[in-house]
C-alpha cells in the first residue's frame, strides 16, 4: 500500500482497487483492503465496494459491457471443501482485480461460516492478512480468473459467496474503471436428504492449524463402520504430495500424523472412506 498526494495519482498504476479519502489517496494494486466484497450494505442500501465509497465512481455499479461471475457448486455435503472460481469479463482494459468472501446471507457482516483457503498464492492472497476476504496479488491483476477454497463449519444451511470486481481501463488513475458485483448461494445439504451417499466417517481439522514446517500435526478420523480408508496430502493444483494412509480399518477413532516437511503453503488433506470423501485444508508456515 502506498500513500500519495492526490495531484500525482495519475502517475500511479492504479490496477485493482483504490480507496479514496479527502486526501491523501491510497493505492491497492497489490490487493484490496478487507470489507469491500459487496457483502456489507451502506446506509443507502448499496453493497460496500470501492465503487460506492468515493474512488472508482466514474460509472454506476454494475453498468457497462463487462461483468464478474462466480462458479461454485450449488449444493455440497457437510464437511466438503468447495472450490470457488471468480471470473471477470473486462471490456475496458487488460488489468483487473477482485475481492471475495463467503457469508451467512442472513447476517452478511458476521464472520465467515467456515474457513477460506488460498490455493494460488502467486495470484491470490488474504486482504491485508484478513482471512475473511480473498483478493488479487500484484501479479494476479493480469489474470481474468482466480480460485480459492471454502470449507463450511456447518453453522449455516445456506452460505452466500460475495464478489466485487474491478475492470480497470489501464489509464493509471481511479477514473474510468468499472465495478461489478455478483453473488452465488451454496446449500449445505443433508447427505441423506439430497440423495447423496451417507458418509460413515468424520474428519476433524488438523491440529495444530496452521502448523510450522516440520512440526507435528495430527488428523483425527472417526470411522462409524469398518471400511477402506485412503488419506493423501495434495497441493493447490490437486497433485498428490504425500500418501498418508491406505488400507482397511476397523470402526473407531484414528490419529494420523501428517507430513509437514514440505514448503510453506496451503495444502489439502483428502480423506476417502466409507460413503465418500472429505477434505480439510492444511496451512504450513515458516
Amino acid at each position: 500500500m502506498r500513500t500519495l498526494p492526490l495531484l500525482v495519482l495519475s502517475t500511479v498504476a492504479a490496477v485493482g482497487f483504490l480507496i479514496a479519502t479527502p486526501a491523501p489517496v491510497q493505492g491497492f494494486s497489490g490487493g484490496a483492503p478487507p470489507n469491500f466484497a459487496g457483502n456489507i450494505d451502506q446506509a443507502n442500501g448499496t453493497p460496500r465496494t470501492c465503487g460506492v465509497n468515493g474512488c472508482h465512481a466514474t460509472f454506476d455499479l454494475n453498468s457497462g459491457p463487462g461483468s464478474v461471475s462466480i462458479s461454485a457448486p450449488s449444493t455440497v455435503a457437510p464437511g466438503d471443501t468447495v472450490r470457488v472460481t471468480v471470473t471477470i469479463d473486462n471490456q475496458t482494459g487488460s488489468r483487473q482485480g477482485f475481492e471475495a468472501t463467503v457469508r451467512d446471507p442472513a447476517d452478511p457482516a458476521a464472520d465467515v461460516p467456515g474457513t477460506l483457503a488460498i490455493v494460488d498464492p502467486s495470484n491470490t492472497q488474504f486482504a491485508q492478512g484478513n482471512t475473511g476476504y480473498v483478493t488479487h496479488t500484484s501479479g494476479g491483476t493480469s489474470e481474468t480468473e482466480w480460485q480459492f477454497d471454502w470449507t463450511p463449519d456447518g453453522s449455516v444451511g445456506t452460505a452466500r459467496v460475495y464478489v466485487a470486481g474491478n475492470a480497470s481501463n489501464g489509464n493509471g488513475a481511479s477514473s474510468g474503471d468499472r465495478i461489478y458485483t455478483a453473488t452465488a448461494d451454496i446449500t449445505i445439504a443433508s447427505t441423506a436428504g439430497e440423495g447423496r451417499p451417507q458418509l460413515a466417517f468424520h474428519v476433524d481439522t488438523p491440529r495444530p492449524h496452521p502448523v510450522r514446517v516440520g512440526a507435528p500435526s495430527v488428523l483425527e478420523v472417526d470411522l462409524e463402520e469398518p471400511g477402506t480408508l485412503n488419506v493423501r496430502l495434495v497441493d493447490g493444483l490437486g497433485r498428490t504430495v504425500r500418501d498418508v494412509a491406505s488400507g482397511d480399518r476397523p470402526a473407531g477413532s484414528l490419529s494420523l500424523s501428517l507430513p509437514t516437511d514440505v514448503p510453506p503453503g496451503t495444502y489439502f488433506v483428502v480423506v476417502q472412506g466409507p460413503g465418500g470423501q472429505r477434505t480439510q485444508p492444511l496451512v504450513v508456515v515458516r
